[in-house]
């Protein structure tokens, strides 16, 4: 019984061992077919849009040093790389994006160097200046995200560009440790990335404006969702952070030197969305001429920040939208050497807590002509042309002439205020909270 069951066993076995070969072998050769490929420039291809024509889903593309003048289009999921970072320069003509990436795809583009054609603009009369502005009605844009692409940018490089990067349509990008020279003067403003309506995580960049006196901002949005953190954003005759809307915003870690503003933000409509704002452990230094941080009619938190050197380190106002749920928490954060150093006028509530606020040449804080609920709390005030004052016109007459009264309700404790050159609190008969001011 037992051989007739092991004949029969090895004559099964025996039929489908060919089943199992050919199953085998099939099944290997449809992974071949759906390997990524390595396809390298100039090697395989002359030039890097060929290469991108002829790849596939998943391919990388491998670019050899050199420079390379051509102006790319990506469809397709992708790796875009230097094989040596830096080495690889690609020169594109205004006219269109240097690269374009668009529809439902992922794509990684690593170490190259992105330059606009010099030249093909409007020749400059000033000396040292070979471009004046983009060719009319034309934005010289080095690389373009639309469509919903999801995009990795790289410790890539950008010179020439009136925008270096541009994210919109829905799409993601992560703009990670690259370098954005701001290098031409165009007659109108340019700006290093712009987010429009999408998404962007912004890390460990540094842009710099190399074109002294023409309007530039650093990163500049339109009701974008994004994360910028420790980027170096230095030189900009605008703002560093400019943002109109928001459907969320962390601004983290990042070192800003500005000349007409630090980070700007503005709701424009009541009906705009509202996604969470937090400002924290940036330093903003200015020029005494501009605000370090502006906020306009959205609720936020600030905190553990630098401000220094600037017109106003922090001003929290109304301008269009008259919104009585606004919410600003404005916590432990260091304010020294502005003209001013906190100004807060909303309709809404403010919590101005635990901040150190110094050698303001003005005044430390001054509280604003709208209805408003105040806490300021455990606050050291101190050194400061005045220490606490509210808009009226015993503290701050012209302004109060112009603007109104304060009008609002104070609370809070525990702060200290102390050598504060034109008093401590103004009005000095205001009926100021019983321990506000710190026993010594």
């Amino acid at each position: 019984m037992f051989d007739t069951v092991a004949g029969w066993t090895r004559s099964l076995i025996l039929a489908i061992l060919p089943l199992l070969f050919l199953s085998s072998g099939d099944a290997s050769m449809n992974s071949g077919l759906n390997m990524a490929r390595q396809l390298l420039v100039p090697q395989d291809f002359t030039s890097i849009q060929a290469a991108i024509d002829e790849a596939s889903e998943g391919d990388t593309i491998q670019v050899d040093a050199g420079i390379y003048s051509e102006n790319l289009e990506i469809n397709k999921s992708l790796v875009l790389k230097a094989s040596t970072a830096g080495a690889v320069t690609i020169i594109s003509s205004p006219i269109k994006p240097g690269v374009l990436v668009r529809g439902s795809i992922q794509v990684h583009i690593e170490g190259i160097r992105f330059q606009a054609e010099v030249g093909a603009g409007v020749a400059s009369t000033t000396p040292g200046k070979s471009w004046q502005s983009s060719p009319e009605g034309v934005v010289v844009l080095g690389i373009l995200i639309q469509d919903r692409a999801r995009v990795t940018l790289r410790n890539n490089s950008f010179r020439h560009y009136q925008g270096a990067i541009e994210v919109a349509e829905e799409a993601q990008a992560v703009i990670d440790s690259n370098k954005i020279y701001l290098t031409l003067p165009f007659s109108e403003s340019h700006y290093g990335i712009g987010v429009s309506y999408a998404h962007a995580e912004i890390k460990d960049n540094v842009i710099l404006l190399q074109s002294h006196g023409d309007p530039a901002i650093g990163v500049s949005l339109m009701n974008a969702q994004a994360t910028i953190s420790n980027n170096l954003i230095t030189g900009m005759h605008l703002e560093g952070v400019y943002a109109l809307g928001s459907r969320g915003l962390l601004i983290k870690g990042n070192l800003i030197v500005h000349d007409r503003g630090g980070i700007f933000i503005q709701r424009l409509h009541p009906d705009d969305e509202k996604g969470t704002v937090i400002i924290e452990r940036n330093e903003i230094l200015g020029s005494k001429h501009s605000p370090g941080v502006t906020i306009a009619d959205i609720s936020v938190r600030i905190r553990g920040n630098v401000l220094r050197d600037n017109g106003i380190g922090l001003n929290v106002i109304d301008w269009r939208v008259d919104d009585d749920t606004l919410n600003v928490r404005i916590e432990d954060n260091l304010v020294s050497l502005n003209q001013k150093g906190i100004y807060v006028g909303i309709t809404g509530a403010a919590r101005i807590t635990n901040n150190l606020v110094e050698r303001n040449e003005e005044l430390g804080i001054e509280l604003g002509w709208n209805y408003m609920d105040v806490e300021i709390t455990g606050n050291r005030i101190m050194l400061n042309g005045r220490g606490i004052a509210l808009l009226t016109s015993e503290c701050a007459p012209q302004e109060a002439l112009m603007f109104g009264h304060f009008e609002g309700q104070i609370r809070g404790s525990g702060n200290e205020l102390s050598n504060n050159d034109k008093g401590d609190l103004c009005p000095s008969d205001y009926p100021w909270p019983p321990d506000f001011i710190k026993n010594p």
